[in-house]
Parts: structure tokens; sequence; C-alpha cells
């Protein structure tokens, strides 16, 4: 860190000095001109490189035939890190299922396209414009389809409809997907200025952003092992009041996780202690009567019940950890 003395030349106009060596290393001499803005906690921002076109970032990934698990693990974190360009090379030639299993890792990644291939390398681009995606627009996208998941996941058992099972653990790809999304184009915020402000998000948001979509997609997981449960059960559940606790318990997360993702995006903390307090002992509750009504079902029932009832109770835990993330308007 470098102190600039602040200096007054005529009627009352401030000056600061650029340090040499950066100015040499951004190009910025006499007569140029640089971007100044503010940031939101008050910090100026001065950017040299205003207007110019950015060259795509690139990054080649080698591929030598027999670590196809780790090129696909390589070319997520290069999606994640938010480089532009992504080449997969080999010396000899990529064989036919390789091929397939690393362009499905390509496909399954929102922006990313196949650009150009031959027998030893493929080329994928992220034709995304960063600017024109909110991670706010993509959180609240995210929390839509792990609300429903988890619904649904109770519906399926309580309807038994295992067709809708399936379709919550399918449901899961998606949410993947938006969570990488999500991650790129933090870091991306992250590292440049402008992009955050446009998003109109600080470091400290980026992080708290980044903390509730890992949540939310850790809520989407726990839909998807009630639904696995479910499909592995012997048989249904018939009893009455066992469904009637099932749905009240899903209703209150359902409304649980609506308001504390809500809370969070729009730093509304007055619905916390709604979340935290009136919300998340209704649910205790509930759940200490499911478990006593699992303990009368037949025994064959009863492991599986008690894995969705601690799913449903890890949930529950999930959107208190949101809530508790909710920073006011300042």
């Amino acid at each position: 860190m470098k102190f600039r003395k602040v200096q007054e030349v005529g009627r009352g106009t401030l000056l600061v000095s650029l340090p040499k060596d950066w100015a040499r290393r951004m190009g910025v001499k006499r007569g140029g001109f640089v971007a100044v803005w503010e940031r939101s906690d008050g910090c100026l921002i001065i950017d040299p490189s205003y207007g110019r076109m950015e060259e795509a970032s690139k990054i080649t990934i080698t591929f030598t035939g027999k670590d196809e698990e780790k090129v696909r693990w390589e070319v997520l974190g290069a999606y994640l890190l938010g480089y532009d360009i992504i080449e997969i090379k080999t010396e000899g030639r990529i064989n036919p299922e390789a091929r397939e299993r690393i362009k499905a890792a390509i496909e399954n990644l929102i922006g990313l396209e196949i650009l150009e291939e031959d027998s030893s390398r493929l080329v994928a681009q992220c034709l995304i414009d960063p600017s024109a995606v909110a991670p706010k627009k993509l959180l609240h996208r995210e929390n839509t389809i792990t609300v429903g998941m988890h619904r649904d996941a109770v519906t399926s058992l309580l309807r038994g409809d295992r067709r809708l099972a399936q379709l919550v653990v399918k449901r899961d790809d998606e949410v993947d997907r938006i969570h990488f999304l999500i991650v790129r184009l933090l870091r991306s915020a992250v590292r440049n200025p402008r992009l955050a402000d446009k998003f109109a998000v600080t470091s400290i948001d980026c992080l708290d952003y980044r903390v509730v979509a890992n949540v939310i997609e850790a809520i989407g997981d726990y839909a998807v092992e009630m639904a696995e449960v479910y499909l592995g059960l012997p048989k249904d559940v018939k009893r009455e009041d066992l469904s009637i606790v099932l749905r009240e318990v899903s209703e209150i997360l359902c409304e649980m996780q609506n308001l504390a993702v809500g809370a969070f995006l729009a730093k509304k903390i007055n619905l916390v202690g709604k979340v935290k307090i009136d919300l998340h002992h209704k649910l205790i509750e509930r759940l200490n009567h499911l478990d006593r009504l699992v303990a009368k079902e037949d025994t064959e029932l009863i492991p599986g019940l008690n894995s969705i009832s601690a799913s449903l109770a890890k949930i529950g835990r999930c959107c208190v950890d949101i809530a508790d993330l909710v920073i006011p308007l300042s």
C-alpha cells in the first residue's frame, strides 16, 4: 500500500499524483484519460483501460488420453475462474468415448459452446456477456427451483408418485448449472470493479452471494436425497396422520426458504426474526411430532422415513443460515 499526499491547486482543486511505475505499466501518459467513479463504500476507482476492448482470456488443457476425469474437472475449474476460451488438446487423437464425455461436461455449463473441433482438440468459448446476467436474478432462479424440488420430493412420497421423485433428481442438474454460472459471475465481479458496479454489489456482497448460492445448492441436494430415499422404500406410506404432518412441514419449509432468500436479496432485516424464531420453532415442533409418528410405522419404512425427516431438518437449518447473512440497508 502506498500513500499519496493530497495537494490543492488554484481555487480548491485537489490533486493526487499517480504512482509512476503503475502509470508506465498501464500506459497512462500526459494528455491521456482515465475513468474515475465512486464505489458504494466511498472509495474511488481509477480505471486506465475504460473503453478499451478486453482480450478474451484463454487456457489450454492437455489431455493425455488417460486422465479424462481430471480434464472434466479442469474444464469446470477454468469456467469458474472466468476463462473465455478453453482449449483441450492431445498429441494423438481423442478417442470417441472420451470425446463425448468431455463434450457433455462442456455442454453442462451455461454459455460454454464448442466452436472448433478436430481429432486432437476441442475449443470451447463462453458466449455469455457477464454484464447482461445479474447474479441476483440467477440466485432467485436457483431458489425457485430448489423450493419446488423439496416440495415435490414430499409430494411424491405423499402421492406415491415415483415419476415425480425421478424428476426431482433430474432437476438437480439445472441447479448445478445455475450455481456454476453464479460462481463464475461473482469471481469476475471481484476481479472487475466495473462489473461489480453494474451488478450493484460490493466485494462483501460477492462473498455473501457465494455462500448463499452454496447453501441453496445444498438444499437441492437434500431434496434429491429425499426423492432417492422414497424411490428405495419397499412400499408407500398410507397413514393419514403422517401425511398431514409431512405436508405441514413442507409448507413451513417453502415459506422459510422464500422469506430467507427474499430478505437476503432485499436486505430486509425485519424478516429475519420470522424465519429464525417463529417459523423455525414451528418447524422443530412439527418435526418432533413427525418423528413420533414415524416410530409407529412399519419397521421396514422407519429407516427411510427417519432419513427423510433428517433431510427436512437440514433444509430448515439452511434457511436459518441464509437469514443469518441478511445485512440491512445502510
